[in-house]
């Protein structure tokens, strides 16, 4: 605790954050959002395994890694080759605007306006912090 002081005193602190500090805002990790995308891909009555192995030939055909369906980047290229160009936008959009500033936010947001805080390293895919 006392580095901790020292470097805020110094404003030279650095955080490395995680999805739990998204998570406690009420924004899904991947695995919920994933599984909330296919069901808006595939409708009511989505069948994951169906769609899963759409990703394993996916996966065979275009040489990419094993557990494809981690990875956002391929998931969301293929909603939108099903559902068109401008649905991830929306989709994402309803997710991540739904959020609420928590208490973990709102002492980052002072740190970074009091110049105290240096850096944040994230590899959350949300908006909160930016807003």
């Amino acid at each position: 605790m006392e580095f901790i002081l020292s470097s805020l005193k110094k404003r030279c602190l650095t955080f490395f954050l995680g999805a739990g500090v998204s998570v406690s805002c009420g924004l899904p990790l991947w695995g919920e959002l994933k599984d909330h995308l296919f069901e808006e891909i595939g409708g009511p009555g989505v069948d994951y395994e169906a769609i899963r192995a759409y990703l394993r030939e996916r996966e065979r055909e275009s040489k990419l890694p094993e557990n494809i369906e981690n990875y956002p980047e391929v998931i969301f290229t293929i909603a939108e080759d099903v559902n068109g160009k401008d649905f991830i936008d929306t989709f994402l959009l309803r997710y991540f605007s739904r959020f609420k500033i928590n208490p973990t936010y709102r002492t980052l947001i002072s740190l970074m306006r009091w110049g105290y805080l240096t850096h944040i390293f994230t590899t959350n895919q949300d908006t909160v912090l930016p807003r």
